[in-house]
This record gives structure tokens, C-alpha cells and sequence, in this order.
């Protein structure tokens, strides 16, 4: 019983460590194809890869679909476009669960039943 009482928090926390960086790119940009974006519209996010800003739109692929997927692409008029960001969900995602593992070895260690 204490133990989990110590572990939820925990967890909890780390699930907000994300590494998004909100940025304002140039027109005319082309990602790396990898580089993943969140594109914000009011309050629904869109995450895609294999991205490129034009003056007028945005497009990119879905980050669940290959970049390379040409018949999955999907865009955005810029003027619908709140905000992006950059970030890698890839290796948060393994970060928490490696740090989320560690936490719990170490509470179990520690923290007396």
C-alpha cells in the first residue's frame, strides 16, 4: 500500500516531460522527413512528419503512416494553423517508460512494504 502511494505520483509527473518546443518557422520550409511537428487548431493537435510550409498550407504526413506515404498526405491551410511544434514522440515515449521503470525498481528498493 505505500509503495503505490509513492509510485502514481510519480508516473504521473513524468507523463508530463514531453520535449515540444513551439516555434514559428519560414514560409517555404521543408522538415527532415523524421522530424516530427504537432500542428495545433483550436484545441485539436494533429502530429505529423515529412513536413513542408508553404505561404499558403502546410502539409505533412501522419506521424502513424511511413513518411513516405505520398497518398497520405494531408494538409492544412495556414490560416487555420495556431501554432506548431517540434518534438521527438518517439524517444519521449521511451524515455518515460525507461525512467517510469527505474522510478518503480527504486521505490521498490527503497520504500519498505
Amino acid at each position: 500500500m505505500r509503495r503505490s502511494a509513492f509510485v502514481f505520483p510519480v508516473l504521473v509527473s513524468l507523463t508530463g516531460c514531453a520535449g515540444w518546443q513551439r516555434v514559428e518557422l519560414p514560409l517555404d520550409t521543408i522538415l527532415s522527413r523524421r522530424q516530427q511537428v504537432q500542428i495545433w487548431r483550436g484545441n485539436q493537435v494533429t502530429v505529423v512528419h515529412a513536413v513542408h510550409l508553404a505561404r499558403d498550407s502546410i502539409t505533412g504526413v501522419p506521424f502513424v503512416r511511413s513518411p513516405s506515404c505520398d497518398s497520405c498526405v494531408v494538409t492544412f491551410p495556414r490560416a487555420q494553423v495556431d501554432s506548431l511544434r517540434l518534438g521527438e514522440a518517439e524517444w519521449v515515449a521511451l524515455s518515460v517508460a525507461a525512467v517510469s521503470v527505474l522510478v518503480i525498481v527504486l521505490l521498490f528498493a527503497i520504500v519498505p512494504a
